[in-house]
């Protein structure tokens, strides 16, 4: 079990990106791993080529890159080796050079992949964003292991921070009512 406490609330407010990959003038990097043609050692490639540190020469891999039209924001930057971290999920860390901004992006779609979204999120150590731990799908097949118990906590976790957020949004701005009306003002 993870321990939700350790993870960083700075995803909370992350929203997808419309981001077409293919328009021309987006410059941006991706990074996943893939597994070494020539050794079968896990190492993190941009698209379709890599450094390996157990081969002597680059190497031709099979990394896809994104392949769905969305960007999801992290909050700080990353480490091309965070794509490590990323292992058996079908997305990738991108780095955006326009605005060296990182994010994640999907390498393969077909259907919901919310709880892989939220799972990622989560490996690079944040709580997922309110977008997603507020709409898990139910799929059929999936049963409560212990990866998707952490990927439950840890959306609770987003959702309790949220609503504290939320309440304490409320209580200020009641607090500002309050002080607009002793100051004469008409509601």
């Amino acid at each position: 079990m993870i321990d939700v406490k350790n993870l960083s609330g700075d995803a909370l407010s992350s929203t997808p990106v419309l981001m077409d990959w293919n328009e021309m003038g987006i410059e941006w990097e991706s990074y996943e791993d893939v597994e070494c043609p020539e050794c079968g050692k896990t190492i993190v490639s941009g698209i379709q080529y890599a450094e390996c540190p157990h081969c002597e020469d680059g190497v031709d891999t099979d990394a896809a890159g994104p392949m769905m039209n969305f960007f999801y924001p992290l909050p700080q930057e990353h480490e091309p080796e965070d794509a490590m971290k990323l292992e058996g999920l079908p997305l990738c860390l991108v780095n955006l050079y326009l605005d060296g901004s990182w994010g994640l992006a999907l390498t393969g779609g077909g259907m919901d992949l919310s709880w892989e979204i939220c799972e990622a999120f989560i490996r690079l150590g944040y709580t997922p964003p309110v977008h997603f731990a507020s709409s898990l799908p139910i799929m059929a097949g999936l049963t409560l292991d212990e990866r998707h118990q952490d990927i439950l906590a840890a959306c609770r976790e987003s959702l309790e921070v949220q609503r504290v957020r939320t309440a304490c949004g409320i209580e200020s701005l009641n607090h500002v009512e309050e002080a607009l009306k002793e100051n004469g003002s008409k509601a």
